[in-house]
């Protein structure tokens, strides 16, 4: 899919735009100048797909099925304590 910025050709990532006009986006929102819901509303951005923890799938597959190496590293106690918190999302 393409960019949601018509003068751009790159292909989206994040909220329908490319990593590009995203880090633009991002960085007027962080000076306070506007924010995703206005940004939404003229269509210069994307609702966000991910709203629990922002860590998105792959984040979350590699917690659910952890490295063996690390899995031997951790105790019972605490691969219980981070799959509570993933289904939760904390």
């Amino acid at each position: 899919m393409k960019c949601l910025i018509d003068e751009c050709n790159n292909v989206a990532k994040t909220r329908g735009l490319c990593l590009i006009c995203y880090q633009a986006a991002s960085a007027i929102i962080k000076r306070g100048n506007t924010t995703w819901k206005k940004l939404e509303s003229v269509e210069l951005a994307n609702e966000a797909q991910h709203k629990s923890s922002g860590h998105g799938a792959f984040a979350k597959a590699f917690r659910k099925q952890l490295s063996p190496l690390v899995r031997d590293m951790m105790d019972e106690d605490e691969i219980e304590k981070r799959n509570l918190e993933s289904e939760r999302g904390i």
